[in-house]
């Protein structure tokens, strides 16, 4: 009798357990019924696509309840049906919006319920649920098909257009053809007016001739002043001048500015004519005297013949900036060329016509100075 009674207690208490954790697992999963529910009926006029039993009711987010069942409408083929199961809480409206919404991008589909005013509530009476209407959702398939559908039917209706573009780009394609040779001049014409070439540009210098030694002197400083010019100098650019003022640029390029240029080149001859401590620039110092150099010609001019032309302006001042000599210099050489080394040759034997002129009136101009 007590191995019975033993038995029957170890029974109830297994059942009991097994009770206990069906109840828990309700609980958990917010179903059966554990809570109040109560069923609410979907109709969508089109495909529930995704749609399965079990899948999640949401109200504005939040998990309400789940599908319990998936029909069709004997009455409409094209209509399909969900029941759900719902807590009795949710505020379910006559004008609550119903969609399909999928959980990520390739995610389970699930019904979204939201929105929905309250003086429109749906009222559940007797054992028939109230019906929602909720839109029905297209497949990626039936999306790509309307997608192409549209496409064609664009293409479609501008088929005349885009042959008409077709053609016009053949006719201007054909006619660029033709003219292929006057674009080839256009573009030299553009690339001589901005001063560019292709191909990268030639590099000169200025060459300090042999001056003859002048006579020792006592040692001054002297300071190189930057040179004046107009705009068009500043620039490395050999100019070239028809003598109808217009100036044009040629392929040759100096190794700096002209300006700079006249200024080291003169430094460097006044040196080495024998004057001590000539200078430039941030080098000068506190001077005890100036040359100041104006350049009113730097180029090549091709007229009457092509020649270099070059006319520098000259001041001597003293520490305080008074002139006490002033000279204009200018010189002239026959090129054979108006660019590249031709040009360039001419320009050295002008230059160096000026230096050989410059250096002993220079040396006697700062004699001059107190």
């Amino acid at each position: 009798m007590e191995t019975r009674v033993r038995f029957v207690v170890t029974g109830l208490f297994a059942l009991a357990t097994l009770l206990a954790g069906i109840f828990f697992v309700l609980w958990l999963q917010n179903a059966g019924s554990l809570r109040a529910r109560r069923e609410l009926v979907l109709q969508f006029d089109g495909p529930a696509t995704g749609l399965r039993t079990g899948a999640a009711v949401t109200f504005n987010g939040i998990r309400v309840g789940e599908v319990t069942r998936i029909s069709f409408d004997a009455s409409n083929p094209d209509s399909v049906i969900a029941r759900l199961s719902i807590q009795s809480a949710t505020p379910v409206s006559s004008d609550t919006q119903a969609d399909l919404d999928t959980q990520g991008i390739v995610g389970s589909v699930q019904v979204a319920l939201h929105g929905g005013t309250p003086e429109a509530r749906l009222q559940w009476r007797g054992t028939n649920p109230p019906v929602l209407a909720a839109r029905a959702i297209r497949s990626l398939s039936q999306e790509a098909r309307s997608a192409l559908t549209e496409l064609r039917s664009i293409a479609s209706d501008n088929a005349e257009p885009l042959r008409n573009v077709i053609a016009n780009v053949d006719t201007f394609s054909s006619a660029l053809a033709r003219n292929s040779s006057r674009i080839d001049g256009i573009l030299s014409g553009l690339e001589k007016m901005t001063g560019g070439k292709a191909d990268a540009p030639r590099i000169f210098d200025l060459a300090v001739p042999s001056l003859t030694a002048l006579p020792a002197r006592e040692p001054r400083q002297i300071a190189i002043v930057d040179p004046s010019a107009l705009v068009m100098y500043d620039t490395q650019k050999l100019l070239v001048t028809n003598g109808d003022g217009e100036v044009s640029p040629a392929s040759l390029q100096w190794s700096d500015t002209v300006p700079k240029l006249v200024q080291r080149k003169l430094a460097q001859a006044l040196e080495a004519a024998g004057l001590r401590y000539p200078s430039i620039g941030a080098d000068a110092g506190a001077a005890d005297a100036q040359v100041q150099t104006e350049i009113r010609t730097f180029q090549i001019s091709t007229k009457p013949q092509p020649h270099a032309d070059i006319t520098l302006a000259l001041r001597v001042a003293g520490g305080d900036g008074k002139v006490v000599e002033a000279r204009i210099f200018h010189a002239e050489a026959p090129a054979s060329g108006e660019d590249g080394p031709a040009a360039a040759e001419a320009m050295n034997l002008a230059f160096a016509t000026l230096l050989r002129d410059i250096a002993p009136w220079v040396a006697t101009a700062v004699g001059k100075v107190r």
